[in-house]
């Protein structure tokens, strides 16, 4: 191999022969070690979904039939760079050779890597890395860079974004996180919450730079506390809301909610509030407190590409999330027929929202339970998922949020829902 005088390894340099494939016995061993302990160390991929580390732990995997197990997905890396950090995870755990190792540890110094980061992630002492970079150029800049040259020749950041995720579908939000953040994305991992947060913000800083859209009185999203929405008494066919459900909400939320909605909607009119399993016993109390009645549970099927969502505080694999139904006494004969597990669909990638339920559940009730031109009231807007069902089907829809931000995204999203529907500009009233 050559070195050019920068220190910039040549382009027809390949890191991938320094670390042959397993053979079919140590590959035999490593399944068998899946198979009794389940994946410890993260399989790694790029936010294309593309596998930087990891391969043969994700064969074992796929043979085995395991579709949880832990991954990294890292943003923005070019393919030097994928490579030095694939050799240097394997640098660490492989048994290599003396002659192996020091190779590994000239190749990433040759990258831009500092003696300190080398032996950081490798394992290998300073001392030992030290010994084997002699014959390493001396144009090599010293010490921890900021930024490292590739062998396009372009300087890039020496540290790029990474996401942790656990399953594939979190590795899916993980991807498309880091792909919308782009450059914006900091450089550092992050936890797969955070990052969709940064998502939200900066999705929430363009909205802001936005005019608010048009809508029609028969499609009202406004800013305000729940308890300000002007509904009058008696004229709701519909409550139907996603509203938080930690502890704290269940004792200060959850309380008015029930009276509200007892006072909104016409005799016979329901309720019906997604809520969480944990503190499903507190959103009944809190609901029976009202003048409701309770009336039904219905069950919306989680669509996480395995179906189900960890709830690691209880250490069960859930599948479904419940909607509790309460409805206003004083009406004659039943409600309209519908049945209890909600006919989904995925979330919104571009709703903003974290919690925000699939539009197709919402259509689904609505369609059943709310006569056409008949009214629905969403006291929690969130992204706006409601009332964009609503109006979709041709109902009256009020709905707030306390959010400035998820409000816009809320308006928004009605705004273009119209727009497709009657073929105007989002912005026009005509």
């Amino acid at each position: 191999m050559t070195v050019e005088p920068n220190g910039v390894v040549p382009a027809d340099f390949d890191l991938d022969p320094l670390l042959p494939p397993l053979d079919e016995a140590t590959y035999t061993a490593l399944r068998e070690d899946i198979r009794a302990r389940g994946i410890i160390v993260p399989v790694e991929v790029t936010e294309t979904g593309e596998v930087i580390d990891g391969r043969a732990r994700l064969r074992a995997a796929q043979d085995l039939g395991i579709t949880t197990y832990p991954r990294v997905i890292r943003s923005a890396l070019t393919p030097d760079e994928q490579a030095a950090h694939r050799l240097a995870l394997n640098t660490h755990r492989r048994h290599l050779t003396r002659a192996q190792r020091d190779a590994a540890v000239r190749a990433l110094r040759l990258l831009g890597w500092s003696t300190r980061a080398i032996s950081s992630a490798t394992g290998v002492p300073q001392s030992t890395v030290a010994r084997a970079l002699r014959a390493v150029p001396s144009g090599v800049p010293a010490g921890s860079p900021d930024r490292v040259t590739g062998r396009d020749g372009r300087s890039h950041p020496a540290r790029r974004p990474s996401v942790i995720a656990h399953t594939r579908h979190e590795q899916e939000r993980a991807q498309a996180a880091l792909a919308t953040l782009g450059q914006t994305a900091p450089s550092k991992a992050l936890d797969l919450r955070r990052a969709e947060r940064l998502v939200r913000e900066a999705r929430a800083s363009e909205r802001r730079a936005q005019p608010s859209p048009w809508l029609p009185p028969d499609a009202r999203v406004l800013q305000c506390d729940f308890r300000n929405l002007p509904v009058k008494p008696d004229t709701a066919d519909l409550v139907f809301t996603d509203p938080p459900y930690t502890k704290a909400a269940m004792a200060d939320v959850w309380p008015d909610l029930g009276r509200y909605a007892a006072l909104w909607l016409k005799p016979g009119g329901l309720l019906i509030a997604y809520t969480g399993q944990m503190h499903l016993p507190e959103a009944l109390d809190a609901l029976r407190d009202s003048d409701l009645r309770y009336w039904w549970t219905m069950a919306a099927p989680h669509d996480t590409g395995s179906g189900m969502a960890q709830v690691r505080q209880r250490n069960v694999g859930c599948g479904w999330k419940p909607l509790l139904v309460f409805r206003k006494p004083g009406a004659l004969g039943l409600p309209p027929w519908t049945t209890d597990i909600t006919r989904g669909g995925s979330r919104s990638k571009d709703s903003g929202h974290p919690w925000e339920q699939p539009v197709a559940e919402a259509a689904h009730l609505i369609r059943d339970l709310v006569p056409p031109t008949g009214l629905v009231v969403d006291p929690f807007a969130g992204s706006g998922t409601t009332a964009v069902a609503a109006v979709s089907l041709g109902r009256r829809v009020i709905t707030c949020d306390i959010d400035p931000d998820h409000t816009a995204t809320a308006r928004g999203r009605v705004a273009d829902t119209l727009a497709t529907m009657q073929g105007n500009p989002r912005d026009s009233p005509g």
